[in-house]
């Protein structure tokens, strides 16, 4: 997975359950880059060019929305290895 820190999602640093956390802790940070990314809007007003700010929001948003994605996805199957090996773990 692409990532700032490597540490944050390395298995050999990170149990399972920290990489779950950190992925939640990824997506919120994502998504407040998308609504962050909304902001330049309000700058057609004092400088026109309405065309450079709607492409470049439409560009961050896109680019947020690829990683917010990427999270959505691996998370479901962090949880489930984070499961089995609970289950793995009572029954030994």
């Amino acid at each position: 997975m692409p990532t700032y820190d490597k540490k944050a999602l390395s298995f050999q640093e990170k149990s399972i359950k920290e990489i779950i956390g950190a992925t939640c802790q990824a997506e919120v940070v994502h998504e407040l880059m998308l609504v962050e990314a909304l902001i330049p809007l309000i700058l057609i007003i004092p400088y026109g060019k309405a065309i450079i700010f709607i492409s470049t929001t439409l560009l961050c948003i896109f680019i947020e929305l690829v990683f917010i994605i990427i999270q959505r996805y691996n998370r479901p199957r962090f949880v489930k290895l984070y499961l089995r090996g609970q289950r793995l773990y009572k029954n030994n």
